[in-house]
């Protein structure tokens, strides 16, 4: 899933109220489950609770203004993409194994496949992982992979390291240093993100879905591929990367 056009590039300051509203005011409706669309009133009730001025949101006439009437339509937004796209598309355990299952008996694959970190009965190969392993191998045209990395993420230019994340996983962090590496070197790295599990992110996890959903739009990954999205969608990235490569190389 890629970011709506509606809510990209709406500053840092949109972003900043969208977390004090969500966190103030929750990211579902209490007894429901149900994604939270937040009122132009709830969230001048979030910024009051907090001490802060709700004027930016509605003017003295009683009307939303542009930022209040922003905020709602992406509010709307996130539930319904959330609801109706997002959680039909993530996998429980039985779907994962079968999908992956299935690729494997389709691609042959000569990747790595991982397993999971259970013991005993519960050892099982890591389903999401071996799927987008599979998925690049079949799409990259030979093209070389590191299909199991275990080191820290360094751009470089012309054979010496340029930037080295800092964490190895951490979508957030990678995020920021990469805003920074395109402002400050005009570099633009591809940067997506693949979740799944239904139990974890959807039956207990919305408010994170949230804000992923958030950091999408603030532009701190690309994309995000949820669940079996990523068998509808990896195999067409991987070969705009294999595009992209050979224009390079030329």
């Amino acid at each position: 899933m890629g970011p709506e056009k509606r809510f990209m590039n709406l500053g840092k300051e949109f972003w900043a109220n969208v977390r004090t509203i969500s966190q103030q005011s929750g990211y579902t409706v209490r007894g429901t489950g149900q994604i939270k669309v937040h009122s132009v009133p709830g969230m001048m009730a979030a910024m009051q609770s907090v001490g802060l001025g709700a004027d930016h949101l509605c003017g003295t006439d009683g009307n939303p203004t542009k930022l209040g009437n922003d905020l709602h339509e992406y509010f709307k937004y996130r539930a319904h993409v959330l609801t109706t796209f997002v959680e039909p598309r993530l996998m429980d355990v039985t779907r994962a194994a079968k999908t992956f299952n299935d690729l494997r008996s389709k691609l042959n694959p000569q990747c790595s496949l991982p397993m999971n970190k259970q013991k005993g009965e519960k050892a099982a190969p890591a389903y999401l992982t071996g799927i987008v392993n599979m998925l690049i191998e079949a799409n990259c045209r030979g093209l070389p992979c590191d299909y199991d990395p275990r080191v820290l993420t360094t751009v470089t230019r012309d054979g010496t390291p340029l930037r080295t994340l800092a964490r190895r996983v951490d979508t957030l962090l990678d995020g920021l240093e990469l805003e920074e590496l395109r402002e400050h070197e005009s570099i633009d790295v591809r940067h997506l993100l693949r979740v799944d599990a239904h139990y974890t992110w959807w039956t207990c996890g919305r408010s994170y879905l949230c804000r992923l959903v958030d950091m999408l739009h603030m532009g701190y990954v690309d994309e995000i591929l949820f669940g079996y999205e990523v068998v509808e969608r990896l195999p067409s990235i991987v070969r705009d990367w294999v595009r992209l490569y050979r224009k390079r190389s030329r």
